[in-house]
């Protein structure tokens, strides 16, 4: 199947690169990107997350979407259950809570999209 970079295709990955710090609801995408209509984010959606792209997760019942940066493997994603808010977890900072995981359980974790929930420190205010 031949591949096509439309404009919709450009807006959406422009704003998820720009806001790679966030996730977003489909909704919340389709608010902030008027020019692509609900099926055809839908589409974009699941081939981008396919082409590994884009990580989606859970917040509440619903699927949020993120841009994956290249360096996005092997470690740790904190999640903000509030505001979205995506915090990448440093690779060492990952690898104590591995060895942490490994001595307390005997578990030997391997890292497959791995997502931590909860508050982040703006919304705990």
């Amino acid at each position: 199947m031949k591949e096509y970079n439309t404009k919709q295709k450009e807006s959406l990955l422009s704003f998820l690169k720009d806001n790679s710090h966030k996730c977003f609801t489909t909704e919340e995408l389709l608010i902030n990107l008027p020019d692509v209509g609900k099926s055809t984010l839908y589409r974009l959606l699941a081939h981008l997350e396919e082409e590994g792209m884009l990580t989606c997760s859970l917040k509440g019942r619903c699927k949020t979407y993120s841009y994956r940066k290249g360096e996005c493997e092997g470690h740790l994603h904190l999640v903000c259950k509030d505001c979205g808010c995506y915090t990448h977890l440093s690779h060492e900072a990952t690898a104590e809570v591995l060895r942490i995981i490994a001595a307390d359980t005997g578990f030997d974790a391997s890292l497959i999209d791995w997502e931590i929930r909860g508050r982040c420190k703006e919304c705990l205010k």
